[in-house]
């Protein structure tokens, strides 16, 4: 051959091997549609059912999802039944003949979705009767957590006959009718017959469809009468208490002369020691509502020390090989222009040295007043502070003498002061025509874990929130109806709801040297 024609050849087995390259296909958009049914047998909404099992089909194949969490049958069934994918076909046989004469509702959730991207059938329900006709009532609402007003998710919604109702009902009984509310707390019971019912709702935290103590619940106090279609109910959740207001949950005595009592919410009333003119009492509040109560009394009991607490008298024993408790000092950490400066006491001390006890403005000592409390294990450092002023609060050795004779040791802190300018200040003014004796205000962060000021409202209208350092705030009102200074939860028992919770919707972004004037019509709140 040429070399012009070899040159020809080789070029058009170039070409033809480029043509015959093999490249991967694309597969074509991605599938984001759910699976549609195509088949229901026996058909949807039929009266008159007389079937052991159930098929729904679809136009692919399918997966059921958490089917014991997600699938929601109401009224329950005796037992529940068996879930089966044959093919592109859901297959629902029951193990329990359903009632007579009763609509039942079978609310998959998300349980069903396609094989492949897992596209989830949400909000499909499948009706049918076993009596001659179908109901088609409905009851709607919302759950909230009562002390936030947040909404609460997968909470059971129950409904019981008014006939043979009683308090125990929803300890042994399972409901009538349920459903789980949703992600924004809303819930609907469909397919209900014309009845009176109580609806009550709880955390079913161990999926017996029972309610089982110290689980989370809600209810509402009146019956319901499912053909009032203009009702719509929000229930206010709580978590019940442990146990009863002010019950002691232990007592002991390991230290001399000092016996602790564990109370569960107490309030008012404390143990008193009997035959004992001189006693000091502490309270120190728990993170779980068990506060510790501590008491010390004078020269040491041999056996045991009684106690009238409320009715009841109560006996703590004492231990032979008893210790005295440590003395330790808790000093506030930071100090803002309008603090006093708070030092807390382990034990109780009527001795002190205020000689050393020293207060220093830059470099040089300066006069003070202070405050002890009555209980003995507070002292309060007051002093008008200078703007952008280096401070040193000082304790001296063997500042404080606690009741054992013992002294404290040296401990001190130091800080700059602030100026004004790092400050903002809210100015607010509330409108209110009702009965406004038991609101209780709180201006709090915005997260909710702090309580900056808190105050009841009355006649006056206007109030000043100084000294704040930059930061988000919210206001919350409490309808204190027991005027403890705090919100308290329900007694299903007693059928008294948790107390009523009102939040302003504004935010307040303060900035320092920064004056914000707001107002704050609370009638368009309460309702």
């Amino acid at each position: 051959m040429s070399r012009l024609n070899i040159i020809l050849v080789l070029g058009i087995a170039a070409i033809i091997c480029g043509c015959a390259q093999v490249v991967a296909p694309t597969g074509g958009a991605k599938d984001t549609q759910p699976p549609v049914v195509t088949k229901e047998v026996p058909s949807n909404a039929k009266a008159g059912f007389n079937s052991n099992k159930i098929v729904v089909g679809f136009d692919e194949y399918i997966q059921l999802i958490s089917p014991e969490e997600q699938i929601v049958i109401s009224p329950p069934l005796e037992e529940k039944p068996e879930y089966e994918i044959s093919g592109k076909n859901l297959i629902i046989r029951f193990r329990s003949a359903p009632k007579p004469n009763t609509t039942y509702t079978i609310n998959f959730g998300n349980s069903l979705a396609d094989n492949h991207e897992g596209n989830v059938l949400g909000d499909y329900r499948y009706v049918f009767s076993t009596g001659s006709t179908i109901d088609t009532l409905n009851i709607s609402g919302k759950i909230v957590w009562a002390e936030n007003n947040e909404p609460k998710k997968n909470m059971n919604v129950c409904l019981y006959p008014i006939n043979g109702f009683s308090d125990s009902s929803i300890y042994l009984t399972k409901p009538a009718y349920f459903a789980k509310s949703k992600e924004a707390g809303f819930f609907r019971l469909y397919n209900l017959p014309d009845k009176k019912f109580r609806l009550i709702a709880f955390a079913d935290d161990n999926k017996n469809l029972k309610y089982d103590k110290n689980e989370a619940i809600a209810f509402v106090n009146n019956p319901v009468l499912t053909s009032d279609t203009s009702t719509r109910y929000e229930l206010k959740m709580y978590q019940p208490d442990l146990y009863e207001a002010g019950k002691i949950i232990d007592t002991f005595s390991r230290e001399e002369n000092r016996f602790t009592f564990l109370i569960y919410k107490p309030s008012g009333v404390l143990p008193i020691p009997l035959n004992k003119s001189v006693f000091f009492l502490r309270k120190m509040v728990g993170k779980s509502d068990i506060d510790s109560v501590f008491i010390y009394t004078g020269p040491k009991e041999k056996d045991s020390l009684c106690f009238t607490y409320n009715t009841d008298f109560v006996c703590v024993k004492t231990k032979k090989s008893t210790k005295k408790p440590s003395l330790y000092l808790d000093m506030q950490k930071n100090v803002e222009l309008n603090d006093t400066v708070t030092i807390s006491l382990s034990n109780p001390c009527f001795n002190i040295d205020t000689s050393k006890l020293v207060l220093i403005e830059d470099t040089l000592n300066q006069a003070y007043k202070y405050i002890i409390d009555t209980s003995y294990f507070v002292i309060k450092i007051i002093y008008k502070w200078k703007e952008n002023t280096k401070y040193t609060l000082q304790v001296k050795d063997s500042c404080f003498k606690d009741i054992y004779n013992q002294y404290s040791k040296k401990q001190s802190i130091n800080w700059v002061s602030k100026n004004l300018k790092s400050y903002s200040t809210l100015m607010a003014k509330f409108i209110y025509y009702g009965n406004n004796q038991n609101l209780l205000i709180q201006l709090i962060s915005a997260d909710e874990k702090k309580v900056y000021k808190s105050f009841y409202l009355n006649n006056q209208s206007e109030y000043f929130f100084d000294y704040l350092l930059p930061g988000t705030y919210k206001l919350k009102v409490i309808d204190d109806r027991n005027r403890n200074g705090k919100w308290d939860n329900g007694n299903f028992i007693m059928q008294q709801q948790p107390e009523n919770v009102f939040y302003f919707p504004e935010i307040f972004n303060l900035r320092a040297f920064w004056d914000l004037e707001q107002q704050f019509d609370l009638n368009n709140l309460i309702k």
